[in-house]
């Protein structure tokens, strides 16, 4: 009885956390100086209607489908991504900042360039402080290799996962819940303006969310899916493990994940198709197999890419020192990318040395940044961070930048398309957020009448609920930019779902979590 005591307050907090992180992400996303410059109210009311319009269709569209197969609900899926194709068409794109590095080293890669080649010409520059970089531009060579090593092609493929990435939000959310709950919360999150648009450029996030859901997925099936072998268990585990390395390559922060499954084994109420020490030894494996493989990813890079990377403190002390830029709230700074590129550029200095100037440096940063944020004051400094992390017109500002400026097209984007865009992804995800609160609300009274959620039920709310928090609260460390809160749709689509499920003639369907 102690033991279930203890669990159960755990779920409470970790729910309510969430709870006042939603409201939080609310009222922060509305802040958007994208949103606040081109809003009125004409373009207010018809994007609400808009909002409203797209998820009650896709709540409709749900119930009508839910009696298809799984190729049928992919090619709806995909069917539905195409439709970016003509966005794709209508502003061709002239790749700049990192969207450049991808697209330029991918190109060098088929031209048959080797990246130490690219090291000792000097083509690689400062990207040998950020791995991430090369590991994209790695991935998207993959497919320049087979097709063509043109942006389009990189668009392609971004595309085309983002579409991928919401039929494995179907799977996942099947696993676990109704079918017509997992298509709704699918397209619910295909639909998300933001990323819609962002995925139409050669974006990274569209591999992350594709490996990240992929280990999701396979962890679900090696843990909580009754196999007939230990053998497809340890298969699915090892699975599991590589996709979730790949995409930490993308963005590292796998390891907050692992800390949400562990805590989730610790805390979860009792499951009768899987002991607690077998799930524990289980998810204890797997987390230590990962950690080793985090803290062993840049001599794994240095063996596999045959460059001298920066070691991960270079990046880590990188990311803190802008992250707690008082002056920037957390996002880019660029006098302090500017001293690392001055110290990274001193060719007289060996370069471990540099790479250890640079980590000492970011430190000092860091520790001046700490003081003035205590004289500033915290709550302002987060709240400010806040803002900038949740800022929901990436995709519009994104796209808007890659398309070349002094094309007609720029100019047709920026009269036509990215003021109601602004306004639009606000208040769709606003929308999304609201109705977020309300599921996870519905769902903590439902907790107070005895037998009204199984433990199923309280256990799939408190894992989403660890995993909202995890990312939020640790992504209020380093850097932040609004496109770096895309992990967070993963957890609040989830939580929506279980809200959907309320309202399922089916909603008493077991779930094994």
């Amino acid at each position: 009885m102690t033991l279930q005591f203890f669990k159960k307050a755990a779920i409470w907090l970790a729910t309510f956390v969430t709870l006042a992180i939603v409201i939080v992400m609310i009222a922060a996303v509305f802040q958007s100086e994208d949103f606040q410059s081109h809003r009125s109210t004409s373009t207010i009311v018809w994007a609400g209607l808009l909002s409203l319009a797209v998820i009650t269709g896709a709540g409709v569209l749900a119930y009508y489908v839910r009696r298809q197969n799984n190729l049928f609900i992919f090619t709806l899926i995909m069917g539905l991504t195409a439709l970016k194709l003509i966005v794709l068409v209508k502003f061709p794109l002239s790749p700049t900042s990192d969207y450049f590095n991808y697209h330029s080293f991918a190109q060098n890669l088929v031209a048959g360039l080797t990246w130490h080649k690219m090291e000792t010409t000097g083509l690689l520059g400062d990207n040998m402080l950020w791995p991430h970089v090369i590991n994209i531009s790695w991935f998207f060579s993959v497919f320049y290799s087979f097709f063509f090593s043109n942006i389009v092609v990189g668009q392609l493929v971004s595309i085309t996962l983002s579409g991928v990435s919401a039929f494995l939000i179907y799977v996942l959310v099947k696993k676990i819940l109704v079918k017509p709950v997992a298509v709704f919360a699918a397209l619910v999150f295909q639909a998300i303006p933001a990323y819609w648009l962002y995925s139409v450029i050669n974006a990274p996030e569209s591999f992350f969310l594709v490996f990240l859901l992929g280990a999701v997925i396979c962890y679900y099936d090696a843990l909580y899916t009754v196999n007939d072998t230990f053998t497809r268990n340890y298969f699915f585990l090892g699975l599991s493990l590589l996709l979730l390395f790949l995409a930490n390559m993308v963005r590292p922060v796998g390891i907050i994940w692992v800390i949400v499954i562990v805590l989730f084994a610790i805390f979860g109420l009792s499951n009768r198709r899987r002991p607690f020490k077998h799930l524990l030894a289980m998810t204890a494996i797997f987390a230590v197999t990962f950690s080793i493989l985090s803290a062993a990813a840049v001599p794994i890079y240095r063996v596999f890419y045959g460059v001298d990377w920066a070691p991960a403190a270079v990046l880590q002390n990188y990311s803190l020192a802008t992250g707690t830029s008082v002056t920037t709230g957390g996002a880019y700074n660029a006098q302090v990318r500017n001293e690392t590129d001055t110290l990274f550029n001193q060719k007289h200095v060996p370069l471990d040395e540099r790479y250890t100037r640079i980590t000492q440096r970011m430190s000092q940063i860091t520790r001046t940044n700490l003081k003035a944020i205590e004289r500033t004051g915290v709550t302002a400094f987060l709240w400010h961070k806040t803002k900038n992390y949740m800022d929901e017109n990436y995709g519009a500002d994104w796209l808007f930048y890659n398309i070349n400026g002094k094309s007609k097209a720029s100019k047709e984007f920026a009269k036509n398309i990215l003021p109601f865009a602004s306004v639009y992804a606000v208040i769709y995800f606003g929308l999304f957020l609201g109705l977020t609160a309300l599921a996870i609300v519905a769902q903590l009274l439902l907790m107070f009448k005895k037998r009204a959620l199984s433990n199923r039920r309280i256990n799939l709310m408190f894992y989403s609920a660890l995993a909202l928090d995890g990312f939020f609260l640790s992504a209020m460390l380093p850097e932040v930019q609004g496109r770096y809160h895309i992990i967070l749709y993963l957890p609040l689509v989830v939580l929506l779902a279980l809200g959907a499920q309320l309202f399922s003639r089916t909603n008493r369907k077991e779930f094994t979590i």
